[in-house]
């Protein structure tokens, strides 16, 4: 269990966007009814939704998941202090590598430092946030998207690149992603986010 002190929220728009798609799309239908009413959760804590994207990155989300409570167990919660006062040898232990342990010490200086925290609340603009993201070492496009997914709850986020997404796409539709993507518009997050669910029982979080 997660010592971190966050509180959990969930989208507005989700019921109303499950509805829309679920007219529109038979396939997400069938994947909308399959969850049952689970839906994206947000931390609140963009801390915690940068640190468990970069421990995601390029690795499965099982792999992911078991870094992740080497990491909460070994830091008694997952924070900027924790992880600065952490040595390296015991953060490698958890799972995480050289270069990504180079990532989170970034990261987490430039939580600590008061860099990062006012540009990336709910309020500030795709491109301000994606620009404050995108100077930090070890953050691409991937996991701007997955932070604009999971911490701001951004309604239309696509992950096109990502490997889960591709993968499902194929299975349900048979297809590309850019042949079908127009069936979700204005709710692409809605459809990322049972794409990911068909492949795997557990609800992906960051």
């Amino acid at each position: 269990m997660s010592t971190q002190p966050h509180h959990s929220i969930s989208p507005a728009y989700w019921r109303q966007g499950c509805a829309v798609l679920s007219r529109r799309d038979k396939v997400m239908a069938g994947l909308v009814k399959h969850a049952n009413g689970s839906m994206l959760m947000s931390h609140g804590d963009a801390f915690y939704t940068l640190m468990r994207s970069i421990t995601g990155q390029q690795v499965s989300v099982a792999a992911a998941d078991a870094i992740w409570a080497r990491l909460e167990q070994a830091l008694s919660g997952v924070t900027p202090e924790n992880l600065i006062k952490t040595d390296e040898a015991a953060l490698k232990a958890c799972g995480l590598s050289r270069q990504k342990i180079a990532y989170s010490h970034g990261i987490a200086h430039a939580f600590l430092n008061h860099q990062l925290e006012e540009k990336l609340c709910f309020s500030a603009n795709d491109q301000e946030v994606e620009n404050q993201l995108i100077t930090l070492k070890g953050v691409g496009r991937w996991t701007v998207e997955m932070f604009q997914i999971f911490h701001r709850l951004h309604p239309r986020m696509l992950p096109r690149g990502d490997v889960g997404i591709v993968k499902a796409v194929e299975r349900h539709y048979g297809a590309k992603i850019d042949d079908v993507a127009s069936l979700w518009e204005g709710y692409e997050t809605i459809a990322t986010w049972h794409l990911w669910r068909s492949l795997d029982p557990v609800p992906v979080q960051y």
